[in-house]
């Protein structure tokens, strides 16, 4: 892919695309939406009741339509799912030092997840990292890189900072490294990456100051339209989000961007909401300052806001209004909700929250939530005789009805609807590589192929030694042979052959029972 523009990324980083246990902290507290009405928030009925879960000390950065969240706490990275949590430490890692950190940042609803590790190199005193991507084996991403999101298909986007020390000489994981400052944060299912950037401008150190963008095949279009305060800036004042004129964020599907811009130089940082024109502010709790994290398919947008106090409380936006999040824990709760980092296409959202004065990671969830399916069984093929009978089977979990679809080399096999598929009477046609879709309201999952092999077990084949013999038409010609094993010269007549045509085929209908013959012809006086 190509950029826009091609300076040579030299300053302060740049941003990147990449094509690929029981027993913690937890409680749940149910309760109803308090002193909001359902209208305001757009939930059906008279209120609206959300879960909230406590996750363990430490935050929660993102969460799949299955309800699998990532995060980190301490030193290390996590992923929760259901009861299971998974600490991501160099046993997971894999890099050939103890790792010294590890962060996930994003998970994608096939449940890889993105997220970037350090380790010290005690030989060479030298602290090294990079990005990963984890599905129960995991990709290291050359050179020191942060990531910050994954894509449907495994895409990681990120960025990286070139004058950091590195192992790493090649930079072949990277689809494209773009100039100057930029930073990529989100990427939707079609590939499209928002973030920010700036172009270098005619000395190393000055800058364009960097602004939202997005990237399309390539090419970086800016959000921001407004003129630029000022034309350059020091490279390694980029990174600061007072010097940023503006930042995306997160994309969905639809194509709609939310992050967050300055009002003015020195003046607030306010969370936008971008769909085509101007960038649209969607205000705060009462306080200065707001930025916008994440938001799903419905346009439900999350992130977190000063209110009047002064205190940074994480909120939802939706249908023009932006609500505190606290708003939905009991009255007198003991807990605070200060981020919001991202919300799934069921609407659960997860950040960090501050339990007893300290901070913790969480899950709001609504209680009608329904979770896209999980296979909990491997689908397994096998081999079945001509007219035989076979059955595949798969189990799932999730909310709601479960809908089943097998398929046959990627095409649905008609009225196979069941978590089982049951195959009567075998022919060659049931050959192949089957899968099976399940789906609920929440989503669907597609399984890893499994390949069925039909046997003919009344099929047999045999070899049969033929000549071609080119002669005069009209000749006699007297087929002879002798085993391989033989001594020379002990030739025993087959049989007389007149040709009709020239070159004449002729077959030895008795050397399928017989090995290691060799044949010649010899012309009848």
């Amino acid at each position: 892919m190509k950029p826009s523009y091609s300076e040579t990324p030299d300053a302060t980083s740049a941003g990147f695309t990449r094509r690929e246990n029981p027993g913690f902290p937890g409680t749940m507290v149910r309760h109803l939406l308090g002193g909001l009405t359902a209208v305001l928030l757009g939930f059906p009925g008279t209120a609206a009741e959300y879960e909230f879960r406590d996750l363990g000390p430490g935050a929660a950065n993102d969460v799949n339509t299955a309800g699998v969240v990532v995060g980190k706490t301490g030193n290390f990275g996590f992923i929760v799912n259901g009861t299971n949590r998974t600490v991501l430490d160099s046993s997971i890692i894999g890099f050939f030092q103890p790792v010294e950190s590890t962060s996930a940042t994003a998970i994608n609803d096939a449940g890889q997840v993105g997220g970037t590790f350090t380790a010290f190199i005690p030989q060479a005193q030298l602290t090294v990292g990079g990005g990963f991507m984890y599905n129960g084996t995991t990709n290291t991403v050359d050179g020191p890189s942060t990531v910050t999101g994954i894509g449907t298909n495994g895409d990681l986007v990120g960025y990286f900072e070139p004058s950091a020390p590195t192992l790493f000489p090649s930079a072949a994981y990277f689809e494209k490294v773009y100039p100057a400052f930029s930073r990529f944060n989100g990427v939707n299912s079609a590939g499209v990456v928002v973030g920010t950037a700036g172009r270098q401008l005619t000395n190393i150190f000055g800058i364009e100051r960097p602004r939202a963008c997005l990237v399309t095949n390539g090419v970086i279009q800016y959000l921001d339209p407004r003129p630029l305060p000022e034309i350059s800036i020091s490279g390694f004042d980029a990174d600061t989000d007072t010097n940023r004129w503006s930042d995306a964020y997160a994309i969905n599907d639809s194509g709609t961007v939310v992050g967050a811009y300055l009002t003015a130089l020195g003046g607030g940082r306010r969370a936008f909401r971008y769909t085509g024109g101007d960038l649209e502010d969607l205000g705060t709790l009462g306080g200065t300052n707001s930025v916008a994290r994440d938001l799903n398919e419905a346009g439900d947008i999350v992130g977190e806001s000063e209110t009047a106090e002064g205190t940074t409380r994480a909120f939802l936006y939706r249908d023009g209004q932006m609500v505190d999040l606290n708003t939905f824990l009991p009255t007198n709760s003991p807990v605070e909700l200060i981020t919001a980092r991202a919300i799934s296409r069921q609407g659960e959202i997860v950040g960090q929250a501050r339990i007893a004065g300290e901070l913790h990671a969480y899950v709001l969830s609504p209680t009608n939530v329904i979770r896209a399916p999980v296979l909990t069984t491997t689908l397994s093929g096998g081999g079945v005789v001509f007219g035989g009978n076979f059955t595949f089977s798969i189990a799932a979990t999730g909310g709601g009805e479960l809908r089943y679809q097998w398929l046959l080399n990627g095409t649905n096999v008609v009225g196979a609807t069941n978590a089982t598929l049951v195959i009567n009477g075998a022919t060659t046609a049931a050959r192949g590589s089957y899968q099976v879709r399940v789906s609920n309201l929440g989503g669907s999952v597609t399984s890893p192929s499994a390949v069925l092999e039909v046997s003919d077990p009344t099929l047999a084949v045999e070899i049969y030694a033929g000549l071609r013999i080119l002669g005069d038409v009209g000749g006699t010609y007297r087929i002879e042979f002798q085993p391989a094993t033989a001594n020379p010269d002990q030739w025993t007549v087959l049989t007389n052959l007149t040709l009709t045509t020239s070159p004449q085929r002729w077959v030895d209908l008795d050397s399928a029972d017989s090995n290691h013959r060799l044949y010649r012809a010899v012309r009848v006086p």
